[in-house]
């Protein structure tokens, strides 16, 4: 039988891989930050500006059906955070007719609330781009300094400038590193607070509220209410028969 890891290592593996999440759920906040905020305020700047032609309703209506799918994208992204999908709160149309489906798209308060989001995820981005990319940046460069000592020849009196001071010997370049064994836990607190931060205001705004996790109680008792009743009405036939 195969010795078991020890609980440290298993520890170290699912640090580093939360790590590695973090990171890898902050560096695309940027760009899919200013494809949301381009596309929702695109959108509805031109359906506001059509509206007084017959254009401007399926403007609207194609802009909600696109951040709708940007926003799909945000929820099953914060599953690298959360650990699971942000369930999708939209309300089903009351039939297939075209005024019950346009009363589902423009009364649900998840159309607003994924608005507000797209809105608040290109600040929201760049701020969590900046932490991970400057904080990982500042900690492996500081980590990885003597070998940049070495690799990069400096003339007489030159040295290199890292702010707090001057690296122009071998020490000093070492002294960098213990620096960067210093940054490393202040770079991974930063990514986790950033990470956390971001997917819980996605699940705030995406997921489904107060209102509409009790829809989805009373729906659910109601379907298991009717369940029971044909469930009972076949037992009563069977002791019929």
């Amino acid at each position: 039988m195969a010795p078991r890891r020890p609980a440290r290592d298993d520890a170290g593996v699912q640090l580093a891989k939360r790590l590695g999440l973090d990171v890898l759920y902050l560096i695309p906040g940027l760009p899919l930050g200013i494809l949301a905020f381009t596309v929702v305020v695109t959108g509805w700047s031109l359906a506001l500006g059509l509206l007084i032609t017959l254009i401007g309703l399926p403007v609207a209506m194609l802009t909600i059906y696109v951040s709708r799918g940007l926003a799909d994208l945000e929820r099953h992204r914060a599953a690298l955070v959360l650990g699971e999908p942000i369930p999708r709160p939209y309300r089903e149309p009351a039939s297939g007719r075209f005024w019950d489906r346009l009363k589902a798209l423009f009364a649900d308060t998840a159309t607003w609330k994924d608005l507000a989001h797209h809105l608040l995820f290109l600040p929201l981005g760049i701020a969590t781009f900046t932490v991970a990319v400057v904080g990982w940046g500042t900690a492996l460069g500081l980590l990885t300094e003597p070998l940049w000592y070495w690799a990069i020849p400096f003339g007489a009196g030159q040295s290199q400038d890292l702010g707090l001071f001057h690296v122009d010997s071998t020490g000093k370049a070492f002294l960098a590193m213990g620096l960067g064994v210093l940054a490393v836990p202040v770079a991974a607190a930063l990514c986790r607070g950033a990470a956390a931060g971001s997917a819980t205001l996605a699940a705030v705004l995406l997921g489904p509220g107060r209102q509409e996790l009790e829809e989805r109680v009373e729906t659910l008792q109601s379907t298991r209410a009717d369940a029971v009743d044909v469930a009972a009405g076949e037992l009563q036939r069977i002791e019929r028969d």
